[in-house]
């Protein structure tokens, strides 16, 4: 009896810490019992295994992106104030504002209550985000990630018949035509802000000319045509005519970029090619040059010479300066060391320290008469040997 007793109390408390573990963070088990119901759904609808892994992870990435949270739903389940939800969603979606070119022609209030029917989906890598066999009921708007829009068979079946046409027409005039062959075209869609839509909300569902497969994992913002046209139900007609227009125009972009090109175009294109010679630009002529430019290129280049000339003057003027402080200082070291003066040094001293003359410059000629004193080679001669002995002693 007491085993039994103490097996009950040990199993009631090993589920009582189980139970506080699982309850400690919501989220996680939250996240738990989605996974949970998406695997007991799976199962009583008997889906195929790759069905059933696709199912569990675009759950795992959508719950890391949205974390089950639908901001409509909270604005309505909380009832937040207007002003208030205002600010979240232009917050929540401000680089989806700037980039989309959609919402960018929308005014303010009307933008802000298109921005509560977003809802930010997933695209997993290599999975098909439009099908070619499927209905357009949304409105996508890229914003990070990257996809790829390819034509449909629908499409490539319609040109297939034109191109034929072409090709039967050919053979009867040309008998050595070449056949043509049907070429996919693609379109990337990765700068951030792309529409992905149909031509007019305004047209009954139909599936598009062209499907969309994403090539990495890819977040969109999507907007349901029923709430499409509530938001086009309160705009004036000039903001309803910009919105289709836009529509329409992103559209016939994708459009006629997966559209093959049949064989008449790509003939007119060549016809043209062959008409339209190719324009070579021929290399201008070179510059001819007259006596009076040559002339005026000499006188410039004589004016910078007798800059040069002058400014070299100039600083051999200024050193000219700076010989009689030489002087001054070498007899200063001389009576400072008593050394006695050699006889002639006082009349060199007398010569040297007076200044030299002012350089005077004119726009054409240079003045340089009386800057150096010309001195004879024997008293130079004499004043060296003079200072000289004057150092040795």
């Amino acid at each position: 009896l007491m085993v039994l007793l103490v097996l009950f109390v040990t199993t009631q408390l090993v589920a009582v810490v189980t139970q506080m573990v699982l309850s400690f963070d919501k989220a996680n088990s939250t996240f738990r019992d989605r996974q949970q119901e998406y695997a007991r759904f799976s199962t009583s609808r008997s889906l195929p295994p790759v069905l059933r892994r696709k199912l569990l992870t675009y759950s795992l990435h959508e719950w890391s992106v949205n974390l089950g949270y639908d901001p409509l739903d909270v604005i309505k389940e909380k009832r937040l104030p207007h002003a208030l939800t205002n600010q979240m969603v232009a917050a929540m979606y401000d680089d989806v504002i700037g980039a989309s070119p959609l919402l960018r022609i929308i005014e303010k209030p009307v933008l802000h209550e298109t921005l509560k029917y977003i809802k930010v989906v997933v695209s997993l890598q290599k999975e098909i985000l439009i099908n070619q066999a499927d209905p357009c009921t949304r409105l996508y708007i890229l914003r990070q990630g990257s996809l790829q829009a390819s034509a449909s068979d629908r499409l490539l079946a319609s040109v297939g018949k034109d191109a034929a046409g072409d090709q039967s027409h050919k053979q009867k005039t040309n008998a050595r035509s070449s056949t043509w062959k049907l070429k996919m075209q693609v379109r990337m869609i990765e700068r951030p802000g792309d529409l992905i839509c149909c031509r007019s909300p305004y047209e009954p569902p139909q599936p598009l000319p062209f499907q969309v497969m994403s090539l990495k994992r890819t977040t969109l913002c999507a907007i349901h045509m029923q709430d499409l046209h509530a938001i086009l139900s309160i705009v004036s007609e000039t903001q309803t005519k910009a919105i289709c227009e836009c529509m329409a125009h992103e559209h016939q972009q994708v459009l006629n970029s997966v559209k093959p090109k049949t064989a008449s175009k790509s003939g007119e294109s060549m016809r043209k090619s062959e008409i339209e010679p190719e324009v070579v630009e021929e290399a201008p002529p070179p510059p001819v040059f007259s006596d009076k430019d040559l002339a005026e290129d000499r006188l410039d280049s004589l004016e910078s010479d007798v800059a040069l000339v002058i400014s070299q003057m100039a600083k051999l003027h200024e050193e000219a300066k700076l010989i009689p402080r030489m002087v001054e200082a070498l007899c200063k070291k001389q009576k400072r060391h008593m050394i006695p003066m050699p006889p002639g040094a006082e009349d060199a001293l007398k010569r040297t320290s007076k200044p030299p003359a002012p350089l005077t410059t004119t726009s054409n000629t240079t003045d340089v008469t009386g800057l150096i004193k010309p001195v004879t080679t024997p008293e130079l001669d004499a004043l060296n040997s003079e200072v000289k002995e004057a150092i040795e002693q």
